[in-house]
């Protein structure tokens, strides 16, 4: 079932006075620029390093220096740069659904930012809604980006064929080969059904298109094999339709 949203709230319009770190303009660069990367080589090397409630890091052929400089901690992702408003519809996404994102959930979102490739041991029964908060506020961002760097693209390409400059229009790399910006593998029906409710709730949406459908197909259901007796994990994995 696919599900198209459209139209954004106006507070998402309003400008985002805060700022802070963004890689976005990296994202297309082939190959990907790491943050910071120097050019001595010894960020080929493999080397272990220690964030607050992550004491076993390990990073390999990347320079992560400019982030461990901005001191990970529970407040991390309040340091990166995101699309105005997002931050915002963050926080009240956090308390309506009563998450807290501690030192590990900051970090994997300020990693998952810099458009590094990512292993997260950490991800746990716990602190999966958590986890799947932060990547979806990852892919929330990285999509309005997207279409934000479109919509002046394509201003700048129309502009350039009225002057006849159609040479430097030629180069502009914003698109992949479909209209699809990301793409998320889910384990379960219930998980999908997660992650799309909170997409929806950062994206600010005003009309989505086939919800009735995925409400049908996705929504939650009755457990057929039953969890009385289980261990609290395994409720909170196979919770729903799965």
């Amino acid at each position: 079932s696919k599900v198209l949203v459209r139209g954004a709230d106006e507070s998402s319009k309003q400008e985002d006075k805060e700022g802070g770190i963004d890689f976005y303009g990296q994202f297309w660069e082939d190959p990907t620029q790491q943050p910071g990367l120097d050019t001595s080589g010894s960020w080929k090397k493999t080397e272990h390093f220690a964030l607050p409630e992550l004491a076993r890091c390990e990073r390999r052929r990347c320079d992560i220096a400019a982030l461990l400089s901005m001191h990970p901690g529970a407040a991390a992702w309040q340091k990166c740069g995101l699309v105005p408003g997002l931050r915002r519809a963050f926080l009240n996404l956090l308390d309506r659904e009563k998450l807290e994102l501690g030192p590990r959930e900051s970090a994997l979102f300020l990693f998952l930012h810099a458009y590094l490739d990512v292993a997260f041991p950490e991800h746990t029964h716990q602190n999966l809604r958590a986890v799947r908060a932060v990547c979806m506020l990852h892919v929330v961002d990285h999509i309005l980006k997207a279409r934000n760097e479109v919509t002046v693209n394509n201003k700048a390409i129309k502009d350039a064929g009225e002057a006849g400059r159609w040479d430097s229009a030629a180069n502009i790399a914003d698109k992949g080969f479909t209209r699809g910006r990301v793409l998320l593998i889910c384990p379960f029906r219930s998980t999908c059904y997660q992650m799309v409710h909170m997409f929806i709730a950062l994206f600010g949406a005003k009309e989505v298109t086939s919800k009735a459908r995925f409400e049908e197909e996705f929504g939650d259901a009755e457990d057929p094999v039953g969890g009385n007796g289980k261990p609290a994990a395994w409720r909170d994995i196979f919770v729903g339709n799965n």
